[in-house]
């Protein structure tokens, strides 16, 4: 089984250097998708930076999935939203609802896997494992196994948030269908090998 690539963008405020930082990446990696995390604005400015954002990612075939904030995604054009373990705004059903079936939904479920469950049947087309979840040897070790336990009997996808680059062999090996390494790959890109995943 060959890992697709999900990154994840540091959380951003109108930070439009990043996007030369970001296409590279896009272009070096070619991730299947780009969680897009933004800091609190106005609606206009995100829509704007939104903009920006667009055209760097979609424009090499990845997805575009904006982070908590389900009616600007609709609203701009991307391709998902993503709710992580923060989001309070709505249920996951009534996310599903305003989306509909054309834009995807991701779910963060930690470490949890009745959260996972629960939030499979509300409408989520995937689950992330590992957001905010402890850094402790044994925390990872059940992490890991949490997701290979979830990819054997689950037809759902499965999205591993790697903490670190030294985790990442653990991680493969659960066999997840999709990677995520931490925010920390922006500062750390030349340690984490990605090149079985792309």
């Amino acid at each position: 089984m060959t890992e697709s690539l999900y990154l994840s963008t540091p959380v951003l405020y109108r930070e439009a250097g990043f996007l030369p930082r970001l296409s590279q990446c896009v272009a070096d990696y070619t991730p299947a998708a780009v969680l897009l995390r933004l800091a609190d604005d106005s609606e206009k400015n995100l829509c704007d930076f939104i903009a920006q954002v667009c055209p760097v990612v979609q424009g090499t075939g990845s997805a575009l999935i904006l982070e908590d904030r389900p009616a600007l995604a609709q609203g701009t054009g991307c391709d998902g939203v993503h709710l992580s373990s923060a989001f309070t705004g709505r249920t996951i059903k009534d996310v599903r609802r305003l989306l509909g079936d054309s834009i995807q939904l991701g779910v963060a479920a930690g470490i949890s896997r009745d959260v996972a469950m629960c939030a499979g049947e509300d409408g989520a087309d995937y689950i992330l494992f590992g957001e905010d979840a402890p850094q402790s040897a044994a925390a990872i070790k059940e992490t890991q196994q949490l997701i290979s336990w979830w990819s054997m009997m689950m037809e759902l996808p499965a999205v591993a948030l790697v903490p670190a680059p030294r985790s990442m062999a653990g991680f493969v090996a659960a066999q997840p269908d999709f990677i995520m390494p931490g925010t920390n790959f922006w500062e750390q890109q030349e340690e984490w090998n990605l090149s079985s995943l792309v």
